[in-house]
């Protein structure tokens, strides 16, 4: 990211006739000005000329004499139908993972059109391509949180159609890491438009998809991953809310907690019998072929528990996957305390099980 100073730092009052558009983040307070002072624009050889997208920093005022930082997006005259369109589209949605626009103004002096957004940190299209972004320790949840926001952008008949561009995704620093937020996107359009609806939704997840795989390539290409990438592909079946929904509770996104509960209740569905033929058949046939004898491959720290368990007198079918199941379920409810370190050796043993339970259900 290159930062250059403007040679002319503009300031403008907004006065009636040139606020277009006001959304009030200060109760009980008036904007009366916003200041421009830095300008950012990626390198060259960062993206492709589509993903260049220049933006600027400042603040604006209000006045009962407080101040909020902010970052701004220019358009030329010629495009203000343009900067009306992604202005009116966001600003119609009000969820957490949108970057929110705070205000929409022409100004006369400069010929531009200035839409005025709450403050980021960077854009992900200013990260070069061959770059390896260090994922936060929060990042499953960052990315939960953004495919709730696509959910949340199609339940309001809503279409982004530019989610493959890297300019389409904010960062904001937390105590925890970042904030994935989304902007609208010039070609953003209402369900009417298009013919195929969900043709048009599932190619939004398409384009994440994409983007997703740019942000996790630091992580192992293990099977884990490629199943949840993989698990993008399966929307054409089947309705697209229940594909939306599953897809963003996939176990490579879950926490410790929550994959002990998944296995917990695949568990439970076995002994009640409530799991259905398809499942029963799928885990006793070739796609779980690779877990059979699972005993000869746990590593050593799984290894103790399952000899303490055999010397306690349990006893599991280690030619099956329900054997394994089983007990998988065992040292997540005797070691409760310690799932992120059951968590951290079950991948290892038994790369894609997760996965491969979860799609089979």
């Amino acid at each position: 990211m290159s930062l250059v100073d403007e040679r002319t730092i503009l300031r403008s009052i907004v006065t009636k006739q040139d606020r277009l558009y006001l959304l009030n983040k200060v109760i009980g307070a008036r904007l009366i000005s916003y200041e421009i002072k830095n300008f950012f624009v990626p390198k060259s050889d960062y993206t492709e000329l589509s993903e260049k997208k220049s933006y600027y920093t400042g603040t604006i005022r209000f006045d009962n004499e407080t101040q909020k930082e902010a970052s701004f997006f220019k358009f030329a005259q010629n495009e203000g139908e343009i900067a009306k369109h992604i202005f009116k589209a966001a600003s119609k949605l009000n969820q957490d993972g949108i970057l929110q626009p705070w205000f929409l103004t022409n100004n006369k002096l400069e010929k531009t059109w200035i839409l005025c957004y709450e403050r980021f940190n960077y854009l992900l299209s200013e990260l070069p391509d061959n770059d390896i972004f260090e994922l936060p320790e929060n990042w499953r949840l960052s990315v939960r949180n953004s495919m709730e926001t696509i959910k949340y952008i199609h339940e309001r008949y809503l279409l982004h159609l530019g989610l493959k561009k890297r300019s389409s995704y904010a960062l904001i620093k937390d105590k925890n890491g970042f904030k994935i937020k989304i902007l609208f996107d010039r070609n953003s359009s209402s369900e009417n438009s298009v013919y195929n609806i969900k043709k048009a939704k599932l190619d939004d997840w398409k384009d994440y998809k994409d983007v997703l795989e740019f942000l996790l390539k630091s992580l192992p290409q293990t099977d884990d991953l490629k199943l949840f990438l993989s698990y993008f592909g399966l929307g054409q079946n089947g309705k697209y809310k229940v594909f939306v929904d599953r897809l963003i509770r996939h176990p490579f996104l879950l926490r410790a907690e929550e994959k002990m509960q998944l296995i917990t209740n695949v568990q439970h569905a076995i002994i009640t019998q409530m799991i259905s033929q398809n499942f029963r058949n799928a885990v006793n046939g070739e796609k779980f072929s690779e877990y059979e004898n699972w005993d000869k491959k746990l590593d050593n720290w799984l290894a103790n528990i399952y000899s303490r368990q055999i010397r306690a007198g349990i006893r599991y079918n280690v030619l099956k996957v329900t054997g394994l199941i089983k007990f998988l379920k065992d040292i997540y409810v005797h070691h409760c305390g310690q799932v992120e370190e059951v968590d951290s050796h079950v991948p290892h043993s038994f790369p894609g099980l997760y996965g491969r339970l979860y799609e089979s259900l």
